[in-house]
């Protein structure tokens, strides 16, 4: 089974901190200006900054900016 990201972490130096179901650290994404996060239940996530949203897939590989 593999994991999801089901919650974040925004941190003052303009990184997300991923988390799984179980709190686990997954990976840090440096992104600069971030203002949100959304994640989904399938495991893809948004990270809205600077005016753009930027959507990962639960391989938290960016696919598309909007």
């Amino acid at each position: 089974m593999s994991r999801t990201v089901t919650s974040y972490e925004i941190k003052s130096n303009d990184i997300v901190y991923l988390y799984d179901e179980n709190g686990n650290y997954m990976r840090g994404i440096q992104a600069e200006g971030v203002s949100d996060v959304r994640t989904n239940p399938n495991g893809e996530f948004d990270i809205y900054r600077k005016g753009m949203r930027e959507h990962y897939d639960k391989t938290m590989v960016r696919r598309r900016t909007y």
